[in-house]
């Protein structure tokens, strides 16, 4: 491709959608041993919408008016340091194949921050900016971490790692577990959100639970969506989960599997098929997950966060998806737990702007969810 081309960008409108999503199958996220896509069939706006946090599409054209390249900005409101600050989350950077030479990401990414420091002129060298990249991106990887005086570098500063456990038969629960796990209800919120915020008091980059949007029946994430963990001796809650599929959202599909993934999903297919399950799908095709959020445990001893997970995974294993994802920070201190459940991990890089790396002083506890 001529790198002289011309093209524009411009902030996406509603009318744009259809496009975007046709585009997006274009761009899967290339990682270590698998691509996928993060594929919108209804809207593609929507899940910028969940949070309810100020979200701007920028698209780059090529000159036949095409879209050629995407990228996101959301504005959220997160803790730092214990105190309550903006934070830019620069997402959903898609450029075309046949358009890669650096220019329109270069430009899509100037786009993003240009309009921080129109909205917030006077806070703008306070905001942390960030962005999440698959392992093992190595062209990402390197466009990050240059130098360049001219526009924003970035640094690796934590690490999330996603747990997928396929879900094949039902596991036992040991005899003298001393938790059990229930549905949540609208009297638990106080409780959880006391919770949420204890557990990461030591944490920086982690937002508050909404307890009026969870309430609301309307909201694509709502108290439907949470089971909390109790002690049996006392009916004390000690912990919760969010779980969807969130499949009026989003579908996740798998664009290419390495020689080595593939020989996993031909192994992992074969015990699918003894449970009559459908498995891991072809390139191309949707994958069927259910992914969790808002992850918090107190105290639990590995045998109770063992117990957790065998009780989550039970509720889970009657529906029609194969995996169950579970998103952790990079040193959550039960991963071990994980080995009895055949988990394939996926991680995904946080990268700081510059700017902001300095003033992440504690351990991140961001929570990847699905967006």
């Amino acid at each position: 491709m001529n790198k002289q081309f011309l093209f524009k960008v411009r902030e996406a409108t509603p009318n744009d959608s259809e496009d975007l999503i046709r585009f997006s199958l274009n761009c899967p996220m290339e990682g270590d041993g698998i691509s996928i896509c993060h594929y919108r069939p209804k809207n593609y706006f929507l899940p910028y919408q969940v949070d309810g946090f100020l979200h701007k599409v920028f698209i780059a054209e090529n000159d036949k008016d095409e879209i050629i390249g995407t990228a996101t900005i959301k504005i959220q409101l997160t803790n730092i340091d214990n105190k309550l600050r903006k934070a830019a989350y620069l997402c959903d950077l898609k450029v075309h194949p046949k358009y890669r030479n650096g220019r329109i990401a270069n430009q899509l990414v100037k786009s993003r921050i240009n309009l921080l420091k129109e909205l917030y002129p006077d806070e703008f060298e306070e905001i942390p900016i960030y962005l999440s990249v698959l392992e093992n991106n190595k062209k990402m990887e390197k466009r990050l971490s240059k130098r360049n005086k001219s526009q924003i570098y970035f640094n690796k500063i934590s690490s999330i790692k996603t747990f997928s456990i396929p879900l094949f038969f039902k596991r036992k629960v040991r005899s003298n577990s001393t938790i059990s796990l229930r549905k949540a209800k609208s009297e638990d919120l106080d409780i959880m959100s006391e919770l949420w915020e204890k557990k990461n008091s030591n944490s920086d980059f982690y937002t508050s639970i909404k307890k009026d949007e969870i309430l609301s029946a309307s909201s694509l994430i709502n108290i439907n969506h949470y089971k909390v963990i109790t002690n049996k001796r006392n009916n004390k809650i000690i912990g919760f989960l969010g779980s969807s599929n969130f499949d009026e959202v989003k579908e996740i599909r798998i664009f290419k599997y390495s020689f080595k993934m593939k020989m996993v999903k031909g192994f992992l297919n074969f015990l699918f098929s003894l449970f009559k399950k459908s498995g891991l799908p072809e390139e191309g095709n949707p994958l069927k997950i259910i992914q969790t959020f808002h992850l918090c445990i107190d105290n639990l001893t590995k045998n109770e966060f063992s117990d957790f997970l065998t009780l989550i995974y039970n509720h889970t294993l009657d529906s029609d998806n194969v995996f169950l994802n579970i998103n952790v920070p990079a040193d959550f201190p039960y991963q071990e737990e994980f080995a009895p459940f055949l988990a394939q991990i996926t991680n995904t890089d946080l990268y700081f702007s510059n700017n902001s790396s300095e003033k992440i002083k504690k351990g991140i506890n961001y929570e990847v969810a699905f967006v």
